[in-house]
């Protein structure tokens, strides 16, 4: 084809490219009288070979190709938009097949289409494919990128933030009414590729599956880039797949190559010294604050560091967070009480915490001397040593009945008949169950905890209230807890185990039952006591935070049922909670020392996280410098 110029001044390539309409969406009298509508005449020659009717798949095979690109907040480019289009072109009702009904005379003529979304720089590199479904008259079609502004009466190419690669010539065309030799030309059935790598911010193109190469360098991201495609002939047809279906082309090698490209260039770079020095103590401090002590050592004898905190306190945290982590709260108290004898006074809410966290690891053993004798067992299934101890020589038990509550599947506490013919007048309503398997920690309160007790995993790494469901934050001034509403109250609701009706221990009062009847429920006694005192102390902490408050209500729950399969707060006998108080306290205990409660390596992966997420639209290969997936081996977020 031959140059073409930059600016046409006619009237109509001044044309400016139609806004949204309804009456274009719709298909108005008007639209299709300007072709911007397909007639029923056309029938089944304008569905697309590329369309998927199932959205499930569709959906899979974009995440697969894009894993970095937050499907929630961006969309991906994934059809023709029928109001982002020149007159003359036609687009099928599966918006993937586009033909042209000008004239086809001369340049004047041309057309183009966008996709309907720019094009997200988190794709690290996009790349769709085009079908030469007919040459038409002489093939003068373009395939490319331009921007949302570029004119829609040219071919992509020609105008400023707009690149091409024409199929009549083989020419490139970049902002440019002069092409430059690229590749073959491309005729009726040939797949024509376009891609942009926005690490190395390059465009290139494919035939047939084949790369032909880098076709324009350095090219700015800073726009957003549309997939386009332009014809100017009778009957120029093309057909699309922006990723429906798989390529012709092995894109995920470019990917992989782009992202190994942006972590070796991070990985090779060489740091002054005085950095070094830098990064080091923050290693060193970090190690420190986890409790690594035999690493702490080893490295800061490595690297000439000296330490900051005196071996005995370091072991005293670490010995307390390997408490916390295999059940033993109440020996963990003590020690806080011994070696940090106002911490709890002066933490009402740290306090409240290990309070919960005491009453769930006496739950816990409860449960697995039941199932004990459930299975026959002379011995618990779970490592009863490392759960709280619960003494059972008690003489009496509450006088209020405990309630038949049902559970969805029929599953109540067992029935006490009443000697007495008056009901209780503090009857409590049932509770609806979500049928639940029990986690295998709820088992054995033990699995999967590390040698190192104070590695508590991913959930509190950055010490930024990073956390799992009801979990609690790393940076612990005042211990917090993710929020999860109560099934069936309120948020906020408070389960007052210091109810009316409980009989003081020892007054022989049975209330009606027998003592056979009251047996069973004797394991029980020091559980409600224990959560009366945690309730007595909840009413002491000022401005106690909702979650919190949540995580003291769902423990409480979990007395009202005998199976506790049935009841949706089992979450609470996950490692993972013991692993979150056990960071909760060593943070707070470093701040009772005047120490930083979040370490400073933590706090530059969080900055590291908000510098990302501020260059993701200007620098391409940010999409790859995942924090979380170089450092720790997460999956892309």
């Amino acid at each position: 084809m031959d140059d073409i110029p930059m600016v046409d001044d006619s009237p109509e390539a001044l044309l400016p490219h139609q806004n949204f309409s309804v009456d274009v969406v719709l298909g108005s009298d008007e639209s299709k009288a300007t072709g911007s509508s397909i007639s029923p005449n056309e029938g089944p020659l304008f569905k697309s070979d590329y369309f998927e009717e199932n959205e499930i798949v569709i959906v899979e095979n974009f995440k697969k190709l894009y894993p970095h690109v937050d499907f929630k907040k961006q969309q991906i480019p994934r059809c023709w938009n029928t109001t982002d289009r020149y007159h003359s072109l036609n687009i099928s009702t599966d918006l993937l097949k586009v033909r042209y009904k000008g004239k086809g005379q001369t340049h004047k003529d041309a057309a183009a289409v966008r996709a309907n979304c720019p094009i997200p720089k988190t794709c690290g590199v996009y790349y769709f494919e085009v079908l030469i479904a007919s040459k038409g008259l002489n093939g003068y079609m373009g395939i490319g990128l331009s921007e949302r502004n570029v004119n829609l009466n040219r071919l992509p190419g020609w105008d400023q933030i707009s690149y091409g690669y024409h199929g009549d010539d083989g020419n490139f065309f970049a902002s440019s009414g002069k092409g430059i030799e690229y590749g073959p030309t491309f005729t009726t059935g040939d797949v024509v590729g376009c891609g942009i790598n926005f690490v190395t911010r390059e465009i290139f193109f494919t035939k047939n599956g084949i790369n032909i190469g880098v076709a324009q360098r350095n090219i700015p991201i800073i726009n957003d880039l549309f997939p386009t495609v332009g014809m100017q002939t009778m009957d120029e047809m093309v057909d699309t797949n922006f990723g429906q279906k798989p390529f012709i082309y092995n894109i995920q090698a470019d990917i992989e190559a782009a992202e190994r490209l942006t972590i070796n260039s991070i990985r090779n770079m060489e740091l002054p010294q005085e950095r070094a020095i830098w990064m080091n103590r923050a290693i060193s401090t970090w190690l420190a604050h986890e409790g690594y002590s035999q690493a702490l050592e080893s490295f800061n004898k490595a690297t000439g560091l000296t330490e900051t905190e005196a071996k005995e306190s370091l072991e005293n945290r670490k010995n307390l967070s390997k408490l916390i982590i295999s059940g033993k709260v109440s020996e963990a108290i003590k020690i806080v009480e011994e070696f940090y004898p106002h911490l709890m006074d002066e933490n009402k809410q740290l306090s409240l915490l290990l309070k919960t966290q005491q009453f769930i690891e006496m739950l816990r053993n409860i449960n697995n001397q039941d199932t004990s004798s459930m299975n026959g067992s002379s011995h618990s299934t779970s490592h009863t040593s490392n759960s709280e101890p619960l003494a059972l020589d008690l003489s009496s038990l509450s006088s209020r009945s405990a309630p038949s509550t049902s559970r969805g599947n029929g599953s109540k506490r067992q029935n006490l008949k009443r000697r007495s013919s008056q009901e209780d007048e503090h009857r409590q309503s049932p509770r609806r169950a979500l049928h639940e398997t029990v986690p295998t920690d709820f088992r054995n309160g033990n699995s999967s905890h590390s040698e190192e007790p104070m590695d508590v995993g991913p959930e509190c790494t950055n010490g930024n209230s990073v956390s799992t469901t009801n979990g609690c934050s790393a940076g612990l001034s005042s211990t917090t807890i993710i929020t999860e509403p109560i099934d069936g109250e309120a948020n906020g609701d408070i389960v007052d185990l210091t109810v009316d009706g409980l009989l003081p221990p020892n007054t022989g009062l049975t209330n009606g039952y027998s003592k056979t009847e009251l047996l069973p429920f004797e394991k029980y006694q020091p559980l409600i006591e224990f959560g009366q005192d945690t309730f007595s102390l909840f009413k002491q902490v000022r401005d106690c935070p909702s979650q919190l408050v949540t995580r003291m209500n769902d423990a409480f729950s979990l007395i009202c049922y005998t199976d506790l399969n049935q009841s949706d707060k089992t979450y609470l006998f996950e490692q993972s909670q013991r692993e979150l108080v056990a960071n909760a306290l060593n943070s707070a205990v470093l701040q009772h020392l005047g120490k930083e409660n979040v370490s400073p390596l933590d706090k530059y992966i969080v900055k590291a996280h908000h510098l990302r997420e501020k260059v993701l639209n200007t620098t391409g290969g940010a999409v790859y410098a995942d924090v979380n997936r170089m450092v720790f081996g997460d999956s892309p977020k």
